[in-house]
């Protein structure tokens, strides 16, 4: 067998942990009864090899290469007052993580035209004729969130994560070509209309280069960490509004562009922008994340006093924010807690879990509240979109896009104690074949938050 770097580096962790747990190497790739000496001598062969070789420029580092600092399962400690799903034990947590994650690489994770790249693959149905949609910039965020999140149990996290970055550049916007064009079709192209930005993939990029700067350090091939700035300077010069501090919904949107005045409400990642601030030592971020709430707070007071949902879109956020009453970008429930804004109880139990903002769990709790009646405790019964008063939009639809979010708001009060386990089982036995890439992207990304394993990225 040739002495690759992912053998040796296989082979000397291996070999170390021999030495440290003696009886443990067969599970790192030892044959059962192998003699402590021959482990001993192959592993101080190997390093004296290697430190040839390293010395000589002929390799580069292998166990920095391949080893992540926070490998899942991490088990982190969330905000006081938090929950997670209490009638499981950890390690049953981690595991239907894990399967979850293995059905999905398989499912969604796709190998570029170009060899060595990835993308999230889209598998939604669309209508019309021409070329098919393949990818879109926000599941290629989400892609790259769960990678770096998964690092440890997926053998090839930062070969997946580094092509996946290089997929995104080779993919830019032709606006700010720091920023990934929001859409690719058939061919890996993306046509006329599609070659700008969308807001909330670019987003989930740049913490995913934070949290991959954490796990592998930024002296290899990638530098994570002056990618990550370079892409959050993009995003606060052109998908911020400067004037309002709230989020634009992509580089298109310039100051006369008629939807310069709204903003949607899912593209709100307050932990996030928590993130950048401390990456960069903008202060502008703050007042983000603050703007961003006074919306929030102004929005559920006035619009949805009883549900505390959430419209997909708000519109005059230079004035008096207000959901749109008709078509503002997508269509007729573009001011309804909708397919956009249903990521919402993520982003915000994400800042409570992981920040303790109390507004997070305060807004948070608003919709728990209003869902736990509104479903008699019963998760099935939770439809694709609810208007602001709380009205189903299709007593018929049904999405894990949906349950899989609001499971992650449940973890903020432990009053949600037997709701969230009720949710986690649901989500977990659920396999609706009418998913799609969406939704099922989503359950992954709940799953991590909700088995106690997602982090942010270290200062």
């Amino acid at each position: 067998m040739p002495f690759t770097r992912n053998y040796i580096t296989h082979r000397v962790i291996s070999g170390l942990a021999f030495f440290r747990f003696q009886r443990q190497g067969a599970a790192a790739g030892w044959p059962v009864g192998t003699p402590f000496d021959a482990v001993r001598a192959f592993t101080a062969t190997v390093v004296s090899w290697l430190i040839l070789v390293m010395s000589a420029g002929i390799l580069e580092s292998p166990v920095h290469a391949e080893v992540a600092a926070k490998p899942f399962p991490q088990h982190t400690r969330y905000a006081a007052g938090s929950i997670r799903p209490g009638h499981v034990t950890p390690a049953q947590l981690d595991d239907a993580t894990l399967a979850f994650y293995r059905k999905w690489k398989a499912k969604y994770l796709a190998p570029s035209q170009t060899a060595g790249n990835f993308f999230v693959l889209v598998d939604e149905d669309e209508k019309g004729k021409g070329p098919r949609k393949i990818a879109v910039s926000e599941g290629h965020g989400y892609g790259m969130l769960i990678v770096a999140f998964m690092a440890g149990a997926e053998p090839q996290a930062r070969e997946i994560f580094d092509g996946m970055w290089r997929y995104a550049r080779a993919h830019a916007s032709k606006i700010n070509p720091r920023l990934m064009a929001w859409k690719q079709v058939t061919g890996e192209v993306s046509k006329r209309g599609d070659e700008d930005s969308a807001t909330d993939g670019d987003l989930d990029i740049a913490q995913a280069l934070l949290l991959a700067d954490v796990q592998w350090g930024s002296t290899g091939a990638v530098n994570y960490r002056d990618e990550a700035r370079a892409l959050i300077a993009a995003i606060r010069k052109d998908e911020i509004n400067a004037k309002t501090w709230t989020v634009k919904l992509g580089d298109w949107v310039d100051a006369n562009s008629p939807m310069r005045s709204g903003t949607r409400m899912s593209d709100f990642m307050p932990g996030h922008f928590r993130s950048f601030q401390r990456v960069t030592e903008d202060a502008d971020w703050g007042r983000v994340i603050e703007s961003g709430y006074a919306i929030l707070g102004g929005v559920q007071t006035k619009f949805s006093p009883t549900t505390g949902l959430v419209p997909d879109f708000v519109i005059g956020v230079d004035r008096e924010p207000r959901p749109p009453t008709d078509k503002f970008l997508e269509g007729k429930h573009d001011g309804h807690f909708s397919y956009n804004s249903c990521r919402v109880p993520l982003r915000l139990g994400l800042d409570f879990l992981l920040h303790g903002e109390p507004r997070a769990k305060t807004a948070v709790n608003r919709i728990t509240d209003w869902l736990k009646v509104a479903t008699n405790g019963r998760p099935e019964r939770i439809v694709a979109g609810y208007d602001l008063a709380g009205k189903f939009l299709n007593r018929d639809d049904h999405s894990m896009a949906f349950t899989a979010c609001f499971g992650v708001g449940a973890m903020c009060d432990a009053a949600h104690q037997d709701w969230l386990n009720a949710l986690w089982d649901h989500i977990v036995a659920s396999d609706d074949p009418g998913d799609r890439y969406y939704a099922r992207t989503l359950k992954m990304l709940c799953l991590i938050a909700m088995s106690g394993n997602w982090w942010t990225p270290a200062p």
